[in-house]
């Protein structure tokens, strides 16, 4: 089984949040992503420092939800995949 690549990992967020527009909790984002809450947690400050996602505290957890930003991004990073799909590049 080949690793995932950063980019693997951000799409599998990215469409985690796109699925969950009221947002998740980061414990939950996690298990559904399939990473490390520590990773996850790494990834997800870069990506709120980009505005790809956002993040807030409610009853003590840590909740996160993708912008219009991380929309965009999911929409390129598909996009960019079917072309190298197309070229054969990508199976």
């Amino acid at each position: 089984m080949r690793r995932r690549s950063k980019l693997d990992i951000i799409e599998d967020i990215l469409s985690v949040l796109h699925s969950r527009p009221e947002g998740i909790p980061a414990n939950r984002l996690a298990t559904a992503a399939n990473l490390s809450y520590d990773r996850l947690s790494n990834i997800i400050r870069e990506l709120d420092q980009k505005n790809i996602v956002k993040t807030k505290r409610v009853d003590n957890k840590l909740i996160i939800s993708i912008t219009d930003n991380g929309r965009k991004l999911l929409e390129e990073i598909r996009r960019f995949r079917k072309l190298l799909e197309d070229f054969g590049i990508l199976s």
